[in-house]
């Protein structure tokens, strides 16, 4: 018998925003032969007495085979569908424990104003509660190839397997990664320090047999913002982060770099969460009380 595919996992409405992520999904699928597990999730209505949930969940079911045929996503290759009803973002977490998925790729609208600060979006959610990485894609999408990864590192967060998770898509697509940091000017010593780290990361990935440039940059706006830019210029086509896990005020309330980054990044951005949260989410619901 023959190991069973890896898994992507791609969450839908049918929306031109979710399904700006359909042509990346298709392209991870061929890199890793994957099969595609299409997935779609009802909500059901708050204030409605005649509500009937098994209903609705067969129409949804037709609708989704309706959509798959019009926009050929059949042609993928294997794929297979899911339908649940709740929350989404619970529900696409829920659904990824289930599957052991390698990968969440989502269309995003992103997040801006008021909405970003104080509510947060689902795919904040997703990253934050999911147990594998996740893809964002809120404006372009991956369509035939991955040339370049963009691979931003700092000071404060771990970046061993981040720089893991970059060399595994170079390999399979490749690709050249560009090592990048940011940093306020005068600081003297920190930059040392940053430009030692880069040089140590390019050094690492080089020894993987893996094309590899790194540059610090100099910027007084705040390091997110600079980093956008800087993507946006880059010539990259996919950007790799490492999620902040803190369940502060701060990530709740203000919003975290990597959140907004997701928010308002043009390029698709994969996010990672360190391993060992991966297995407390298994070992546990996360949806208890």
């Amino acid at each position: 018998m023959q190991p069973a595919k890896p898994k992507i996992l791609f969450p839908t409405d049918f929306s031109e925003s979710s399904l700006r992520a359909w042509k990346t999904a298709e392209l991870f699928s061929k890199a890793y032969d994957a099969e595609i597990v299409i997935l779609s999730v009802l909500e059901p209505p708050t204030f409605r007495i005649d509500y009937d949930e098994e209903l609705h969940f067969i129409k949804l079911r037709k609708y989704m085979n309706d959509q798959i045929a019009e926009h050929g996503m059949a042609n993928a290759g294997q794929i297979t569908t899911m339908v649940k009803t709740g929350k989404p973002y619970k529900k696409i977490v829920e659904a990824a424990l289930e599957i052991d998925p390698i990968l969440i790729i989502m269309g995003t609208h992103g997040a801006s104003g008021m909405r970003e600060l104080f509510v947060g979006s689902n795919a904040s959610n997703i990253i934050r509660e999911a147990p594998c990485p996740v893809v964002t894609v809120r404006e372009q999408s991956l369509n035939e190839v991955i040339d370049k990864i963009l691979l931003p590192l700092d000071m404060t967060k771990e970046t061993r397997e981040k720089i893991a998770k970059a060399i595994e898509l170079a390999t399979k697509f490749n690709a050249e990664i560009q090592v990048v940091s940011v940093i306020s000017p005068g600081m003297t010593s920190e930059k040392t320090i940053l430009e030692k780290q880069l040089e140590n990361a390019s050094e690492y990935i080089k020894n993987q047999h893996i094309a590899v440039t790194h540059n610090l940059i100099e910027s007084d706006k705040a390091p997110g913002t600079a980093m956008l830019e800087y993507a946006k210029e880059s010539g990259a086509d996919i950007v790799c982060i490492m999620t902040q896990q803190e369940k502060s005020l701060s990530e709740y309330f203000i919003g975290s770099t990597a959140e907004h980054f997701v928010n308002n990044s043009v390029l698709p951005v994969l996010s990672i969460r360190p391993s060992n949260l991966f297995v407390s989410k298994r070992l546990g619901s996360i949806f208890e009380g």
